[in-house]
């Protein structure tokens, strides 16, 4: 009779070491997209109440929408595992491989391209959640860092890691006669992350300067974890960051915001 107990709490104690051995930001990510697009689905919570409307945060100061408008990520079915499933893959490997385990860079990033959604949202075409756009700009900085590692797409052809945020884009469009808004802010949101951070430091004359970094209060907030014996790999290392020819499997494709 101690057995079926011994083999549920040995399941639960291996779920549970697999999710805490997840990156601080992913893990975090994952659990509060899941938790929010979840209680949604259920109608726990109203989407009118998660979406971001500005005039809500203005005036009735619900400041609540900023985050939670980020973690939604639509509704529920097949589309929100398979973005969840997204997350866990690419937001891993580029918290992992790019960011080598440094949270507060990591996590600045995805502030910034929050940052530069709103802008998109307010300026040029609304979309009152943010979660799948997040997700596309994680992506795009995923393609740059394994341009060239092959990601197979339904078992079917295999694409180059570079072009993997457009053959999302085109799958969408194919499969829903419209092109994917959220997609393409987020890849907006992506690229100016790049520019920011690698382009414009190379520039001729910027002799290496970059125009941000990540603020003070967030590296004493979520200092570097060690991952090596003689402590973390230096920042430096990241700029030099480049990944051999792969053959990976991705999963089926599916398109972001189905």
């Amino acid at each position: 009779m101690s057995q079926p107990n011994s083999i549920r709490t040995l399941d639960q104690t291996s779920l549970s070491s697999w999710f805490q051995s997840l990156p601080i930001i992913t893990r975090t990510w994952l659990l509060g997209s899941f938790t929010i697009t979840l209680l949604v689905g259920l109608g726990l919570l109203r989407v009118k109440s998660v979406i971001l409307l500005w005039p809500s945060v203005w005036k009735g100061l619900e400041l609540w929408r900023l985050c939670f408008s980020v973690l939604y990520l639509g509704g529920l079915g097949l589309g929100f595992l398979f973005q969840l499933l997204f997350i866990l893959q690419y937001s891993k490997s580029v918290e992992e491989e790019v960011f080598f385990h440094d949270p507060a860079d990591y996590l600045f990033m995805l502030l910034f391209c929050t940052g530069i959604l709103w802008i998109w949202d307010i300026l040029a075409f609304p979309l009152f959640f943010f979660g799948p756009s997040l997700l596309s700009a994680v992506i795009y900085m995923w393609s740059k860092y394994h341009a060239n590692q092959l990601v197979s797409i339904w078992g079917l052809v295999q694409v180059p890691g570079k072009y993997i945020p457009f053959v999302y884009l085109l799958m969408d469009l194919l499969t829903s006669g419209s092109l994917n808004m959220r997609a393409v802010a987020g890849i907006v949101a992506g690229h100016c992350w790049y520019f920011v951070d690698k382009i414009y430091p190379t520039l001729p004359g910027n002799q290496g300067h970059k125009l941000i970094a990540t603020p003070l209060f967030l590296r004493q907030w979520l200092p570097r974890r060690r991952t090596t014996l003689s402590g973390p790999i230096p920042p430096t290392t990241r700029s030099t960051f480049t990944r051999q020819q792969q053959h990976h499997q991705w999963g089926p494709g599916r398109v972001l915001g189905e």
